[in-house]
C-alpha cells in the first residue's frame, strides 16, 4: 500500500503493484508524497480504512489467466508454495535447495506441467490446503485472485459465515476502492484517474503485461480443462471487468 496527500493505492500483488508505486513516489508533486506504509507492500484496505477513507483510492486488477501464470512463475522462484505442489505431484524437486531458474524454464513452464498444477492447485489433493483458512470464500472453490481483491480491498474483515454468493451480492457496499484501473490499460487509466499529463514516464508494461523474456503469452500455457477451471474459479472478476481469454 501506498498512502500520499491525496491518493491511496492497495497493492494486490502480481498486478503492476511495485512500477504504480515507484512511478508515484517519482511525480514532484505535493499530491503524491508517500506519508506512510510503501514499504509494506500488500497492506490491508480495512487495517487503515477508517483514517484514509476520504482520500481516493484505487487498486489494479489483471486478466485472471495471465494473473495465474505470472503468480506460478514469481512464487516458484520466490516462495515455496508452488514447489511444494509440484513435488506433491511428484515432480523431482529438492525443497531443501534453492530453486534453479533454468529448471523453471526448461522443466515447468510449459502447458503440461502448469495445466497439471492449476488441476491439482484447485482440488483437494493440495497439500496446502487448509479448510479453515480463507473459509468465508469455501477454498477451493473461488479463485485466488477474486480472493485476494475481497481481502485486500474491503472497508472491513469479511465474516467467515457469510456465503460467497453474499459477498458477491455485496460488492459496492464492501470494497472501499474508489477505483480499479485494470493492468491492461496501464499507463493510459492510471493518468486519467491521477488527473496528471501523460508527459510523465511510466515504467512499460508492454500490452498492458508485464512479460518476462522467460515466457510466453499467458494462453500459451493452459490446456483447455485447465482453463475452464480459471474461468468459473475467477467468474466474478472475469465478468465484473469484462476479462476474455
Amino acid at each position: 500500500m501506498l498512502i500520499t496527500r491525496k491518493f491511496v493505492f492497495v497493492h494486490i500483488p502480481k498486478t503492476a503493484g511495485k512500477a504504480i508505486i515507484d512511478f508515484l513516489m517519482g511525480i514532484p508533486h505535493d499530491d503524491f508524497t508517500p506519508f506512510e506504509c510503501w514499504k509494506i507492500k500488500h497492506l490491508y484496505l480495512r487495517e487503515r480504512y477508517t483514517d484514509i477513507r476520504h482520500k481516493q483510492i484505487f487498486c489494479t486488477i489483471r486478466n485472471p489467466w495471465d494473473w495465474h501464470i505470472s503468480s506460478y512463475h514469481h512464487n516458484f522462484l520466490n516462495g515455496g508454495a508452488v514447489r511444494k505442489i509440484l513435488k506433491a505431484q511428484g515432480y523431482n524437486i529438492d525443497l531443501n535447495k534453492a530453486p534453479n531458474p533454468a529448471d523453471l524454464q526448461s522443466k515447468f513452464m510449459n502447458k503440461k506441467v502448469f495445466s497439471e498444477y492449476i488441476r491439482y492447485y484447485y482440488s483437494e489433493k493440495n497439500p496446502l490446503f487448509d479448510p479453515s483458512s480463507f473459509k468465508h470464500f469455501d477454498t477451493p472453490n473461488v479463485g485466488q485472485l477474486t480472493h485476494r481483491y475481497f481481502d485486500m480491498c474491503s472497508k472491513q474483515k469479511l465474516s467467515k459465515s457469510i456465503p460467497i454468493s453474499e459477498i458477491y451480492k455485496r460488492h459496492n457496499d464492501l470494497i472501499g476502492v474508489d477505483k480499479v484501473i485494470k493492468m491492461e490499460s496501464l499507463p493510459n487509466g492510471l493518468f486519467r484517474f491521477l488527473g496528471i499529463p501523460q508527459t510523465y514516464r511510466f515504467k512499460e508494461v508492454p500490452g498492458g503485461h508485464r512479460l518476462g523474456s522467460d515466457r510466453d503469452h499467458y494462453s500459451h500455457y493452459y490446456d483447455d480443462e485447465a482453463k475452464k477451471i480459471i474461468a468459473e474459479k475467477e467468474a466474478f472478476i472475469i465478468d465484473k471487468f469484462n476479462y476474455k481469454f
